[in-house]
Formats: structure tokens, sequence, C-alpha cells
């Protein structure tokens, strides 16, 4: 039965990496069990990425959220401090504070004072050290920590100095070094070992896997054997621990429990009549040995690792595994940025985007919103959405297909194209559904120019969650958008007259192409004017008055022109007006009346000492396949040739 739900909205960032997928997989399927749907705000690039602007780019996916339309917000803020973006992280902090008046929970790292759901660190740390210690006997082990007065570094801390406390060994705090979670932090560390600075320890346990793999690499390549010499250990079970060319023995912390319980804190706060849902993951002992410490690996472990690390996954194991997903070397056998590039326009820049939403899958539907105004180069927009957003594409994973034969497609109309307000992020958000529902919101942007978002969206029974695939992915999307617009800027300078503001003789010809195929039948309208007597306002009163004569003459086309016609400049004081429509004599001889009257006014106004006129011809015809425009231009040029004699003739007799 749809029916309407609870919705929780889900601060992220980087998704793809180990942390995040344990905390998704632990958020999913929890509020799969609470029936409550999931939206997920998320950059798809680390915060410590080296790229400011376009890792600006990637946080203003946050701005899009309207906060009123949730019933609580878990903010996943680990992942989201680090070191050097202190600056934008508490942006988003007083963003949330400003906008945000619903309950919010945090994981593993307090934010702005919310409360916060803790994986139990301090009992990993204490069986880490425990192996250390009693399975391999070290002594004089090293201590390598996160950043200082985090509570999660305190906690690690306080699980080392449990097993020291309990088996009555001493504390040194001059073997504990802090760091900031990242392979600078291991690789500085060696360094200091290797130049004699520090007593070399029988092991160091690290505080991530990201620091004990820099640190473990780094001894190696000073020629420092590892385990022989030194023993190693990390945190985090990411994919570089087994993929390293020295397994690192690391921990796989119980970061899906804690997401549960995080979800628990909200479910306790919106839906308190009913009762708690225990997480359905357990903590347990989850230690994996590698060569970094001389244990045998744990082949089971090691194997789904790799497996999942893979680029490239034969297709045939694939088909076995019954897996149809993606991998990376798919995308890119599938050439999807070579084909976005060579389109001709947006239109079918979206279409051929469309064509390749199957490399998504599994998903339900996926959308593309971009501003309305995305293609207009000289309008910028770096922080927030604009008040409206268009949803350019939709794809449905029950008809997309690889096969696109026979697909049906309007070039002005690729998906249904519509125009909703921001504050409503996605209209579909808010659809009644049989089943709870995942929505990913990732930004779509070029650099630190804001674009709009993709939508990417899966009922939580599938676990779908953000891979590395998706993320290439859409980085190709983004891309392409930007090349369409930079061909449109390249195009539309070489199309445009400098002066005038008028299509060139150039953008006439493409033009036609498209009045040929939208107004067949119709009448054609070809106008042909001519600016009078400018070379007798050059030579008695300047140059720039001949400018300004052509200009206003430009000026008077443009205002008289309606949706159906296009104005060119075609020389140095002619033009040219195209259209279709149902015109007649009547109405024709209105229009230059119009024109003539606008050329005298724009004169009079500026008290110029000469007269702003045009001599104006024109020829009407049925639009048919073998119309021959030119010669409707050569007879409309006769005809103002006729008029511009009478002009002289008149002026003459003045």
């Amino acid at each position: 039965m749809k029916k309407k739900r609870k919705k929780i909205a889900v601060l992220a960032i980087y998704l793809e990496n180990s942390y995040q997928t344990r905390v998704m997989e632990g958020i999913l399927t929890q509020c799969q069990r609470y029936d409550y749907d999931v939206a997920v705000f998320a950059p798809l690039v680390q915060s410590v990425h080296s790229d400011k602007d376009y890792l600006n780019g990637e946080w203003n996916i946050y701005s899009l959220i309207n906060f009123d339309q949730f019933d609580g917000v878990i903010v996943t803020a680990l992942p989201l401090h680090a070191n050097g973006n202190a600056p934008i992280y508490q942006e988003l902090v007083d963003l949330v504070r400003k906008k945000c008046h619903k309950k919010i929970v945090s994981i593993d790292l307090p934010f702005d004072g919310c409360e916060t759901a803790y994986t139990n660190d301090r009992r990993a740390f204490y069986e880490i050290t425990e192996h250390v210690y009693q399975v391999h006997h070290c002594r004089n082990v090293y201590f390598l920590n996160g950043f200082a007065g985090l509570d999660v570094c305190r906690e690690r801390l306080l699980g080392y100095q449990d097993y020291l406390a309990k088996h009555h060994l001493p504390f040194d705090e001059k073997k504990v070094f802090d760091g900031d979670f990242w392979y600078d932090s291991g690789e500085q560390l060696a360094e200091r070992i290797c130049k004699g600075e520090l007593d070399m320890p029988d092991a160091v346990i690290c505080a991530s896997d990201h620091m004990a793999v820099g640190l473990m690499n780094r001894l190696i390549w000073h020629g420092v054997k590892v385990p022989e010499q030194i023993i190693v250990t990390g945190y985090d079970a990411t994919k570089e621990s087994v993929i390293n060319e020295t397994t690192l023995t690391t921990y796989e912390p119980a970061n899906a429990v804690t997401a549960e319980e995080a979800v628990n804190l909200l479910h306790a706060a919106i839906d308190g009549g009913e009762p708690e849902i225990p997480p359905v993951h357990t903590v347990h002992t989850n230690l994996h040995p590698g060569d970094s410490c001389g244990c045998h690996c744990d082949a089971e472990y090691l194997h789904k690792r790799i497996h999942r690390s893979l680029y490239n996954v034969n297709s045939y194991i694939k088909a076995m595994q019954k897996d149809t997903s993606v991998d990376i070397s798919e995308l890119l056998d599938s050439y999807l940025f070579e084909n976005l590039v060579s389109v001709n326009g947006p239109a079918q820049c979206i279409y051929e985007i469309y064509k390749n939403t199957h490399t998504l899958r599994p998903y339900k539907d996926f959308y593309i919103c971009l501003r309305e105004d995305w293609m207009d180069t000289e309008t910028s927009m770096i922080d927030g959405y604009p008040e409206r957003m268009r949803l350019m594409l939709h794809a449905d994973s029950a008809t997309d297909s690889d096969d696109t034969q026979g697909i049906s497609f309007t070039p002005n109309d690729p998906a249904g194209e519509r125009s909703f307000y921001t504050e409503e992020m996605l209209p579909e958000l808010f659809e009644e559904r049989e089943e709870p529902m995942v929505f990913y919101f990732s930004p779509i942007h070029f650099a630190e120019q804001t674009l709009g978002y993709a939508v990417l969206t899966a009922e939580l029974s599938q676990g779908r969650k953000i891979d590395y695939v998706f993320h290439n992915w859409l980085r190709n999307i983004n891309n392409a958008l930007e090349m369409m617009r930079v061909r449109s800027r390249i195009q539309t300078k070489s199309e445009i007259d400098a002066m005038t503001g008028l299509y060139n003789r150039r953008a006439m010809e493409n033009k036609l192409e498209v009045i040929r195929q939208f107004g067949k039948g119709k009448i054609l309208l070809a106008l042909v004017a001519d600016l009078d007597r400018l070379k007798y306002i050059n030579d008695h009163f300047g140059h720039h008055e001949g400018d300004y004569a052509i200009k206003a003459v430009a000026e008077a086309l443009s205002e008289c022109a309606t949706d159906n016609e296009i104005c060119v400049r075609s020389g140095g004081d002619e033009f040219i007006m195209l259209g279709v429509d149902e015109y007649t004599e009547e109405d024709t001889d209105e229009k230059i009346a119009r024109i003539e009257e606008i050329c005298m006014r724009k004169g009079a106004m500026e008290k110029k000492p000469y007269e702003v006129s045009a001599s104006i011809g024109y020829c009407l015809a049925r639009l048919r396949d073998d119309t021959n425009v030119d010669l409707l231009l050569e007879v409309a040029d006769q005809r103002m040739y006729e008029v511009k004699r009478e002009h002289h003739k008149a002026r003459a007799e003045n």
C-alpha cells in the first residue's frame, strides 16, 4: 500500500570510502526497519581534496537542503572534519545552525552540540594492543593517533591505555604521537625513526589505515623490514589495507552498529511512542591480520576485499554471481565522455546522458536538475541554488536500456522538462510509495560554478550505495555539460555582430535550417533594410555618429521582431529580418512603419543633427521544401533599392 513516510536527511561526504559505506549500511538497514525514507546529501570527494574551488563546488550541495521537509537529520561529522578545511566545515555548521530546527544526531564526532552516537573504538584498540603484545610479544610500542583533542582520538588512545593498565605495563606519553589520519602523518613518523630522532620500536599502532600505510611504505622505502623489524597495525579496514603490496593488519570498526544507534536516537525524538528496534548488526572482534604483523591473512576476507576493489571483473564471473552492477572498466569501455562531447547541442547532450544511465545500475530512478540558465556563461552561481530549477532528465530503470534503437526523442523536450521551486529539492521526493526509498543528491558543477544536481534513487531493500563508478560517471557529466556551455559561448561569439548584438551572416545560415524545419507551410518574411545616407553622416559628423545610426536601426529592428523572427546585420549598414508566420501585406507594412518610426524617434530623442532612417523592402512567400530563400532576399533587396531611390528623390526635392 502506498503511504507517506517520515524522512531522514543525511549529511555525508565521499560515500565510496570504507567508513561511509559501513555507516550507510547501518542507516539504510535501520531506516528500512522503521519504514523511513532517506535523502543523502553528499559531496563526492574527500574533505582533504586539494582543489579548493572544486571542493567548494561539491560542498554547495548542502545549501540545497530544505530542512523543514525532513523529520530528522544525521550528520557523519568525522569524515567531514579534516585538517586544513576548518573554514568550509564551519560554514556547514553555520548553515545547519541557521536553517535546521529539527532533531540532529551526529556520528563519531560532536556537531554543534547535537547528540552523538559513538563507535566503540576503545574496545577495538584494546584488542589491537592485545594482539600486538600477546601474539607478537612486543614491548616497545608507539601509538600514532589522529587529531589532538578529538573524542574519537581520546577513545582510541584509552583502549591502548586500558590494555597497558590491565597488564600493569607502563604508559609513556613520549611514545604517543599526534597525526591527521592521512598518509602524511605516517610518513613523517617513519622519517623520524629512520633518521634516528626516535628509537626504533617493536611496533606502531596507528589510529587509521592511511597513516599506517604511509608509515609502512616509507619504512620499507628506507630499507626497514616490516614486520621483521617493526610491526605496523591500522584501523578502518580500508581497501588500501589489502591492495597495498604489504597487506596491513587492520580492524573493521562496528560503524554500521553506530549508524543504527544514530537512527534510534532520531526515532526516539520523532516517534517517541513507538518501540525501539535493536540494531541488527552486532559488535564482535573484527581484527583482520595481514603481512604487516607477520600473521597469516584471513584468505576469505582478503578475497572479498580484493574482489570489491577490482576495477574490472570478468563478465562471466559477474553473471554467475548475479551481479548486475557496472565496474569502472565497463564505464570506460562505454566511451561515455567521447559520446557526450561529440553531440550537436545541449539537447542532444542530455539525450546522450539518458542513453548511458544503464551504466548506473542498480537504481530505480535517476534525475538531473539544472539551473534554468545553465547554458548562460555570463551568469555565475557559486553559493546556493536559484529560486527555480529545471528537471532536464528522468530515467526509469524499468525502461532504460543500452539498446536505444527506436527511442523517440524531441530535441526541445527530451525528458518532459519541467520547472519547479528549488525548495522542493525534487518533487518526487514527496510522492507516496509502496516501499521506503533512498535519494542520493549529488552536485553537478564545474570547478566552483554550480550548474545543478543529480538524484539517484533506489528502494532501501536494494542496499544501493554510491560507488567509484557513479563518482566518475558524474564527473564525465560535469565536464560534458561545461563543454556544451563553452562551445555555446564560442559559437555565440562567432555568430553575434559585436557592434549591434544582432546575428551575423554566418548565424543566419544556421538559423535558416531551424526556420525551414519548423516553419514549413507558413509564410516566410524576407525583409532587407539599409541605413540611409551613412556616408553623409560619417563625412559630416564623424564615424562615431555613423556607428550610432547603425545601432539605432539595429535596435529598431530588434524592438519590432517577434519570437518567430531573427534580425541579422548582413553588411556595414545592411540588415535582414527573416521570420515565419501567417503574414499579410498589411501586417508587414505596419511592421515597416513601426521600424521607421522608431528610427526617427531615436534620432530626435538624442537631438542628432541628422535624420536616422532606413530604406526597407520585403518579400513574402509560402515556405516549401524547394523555396529559394536567397532568391526571396534578392527580390526584397531590389525593392529596398526602389525605396531608397524614392527617399533620395524626396530629399532632393526638399
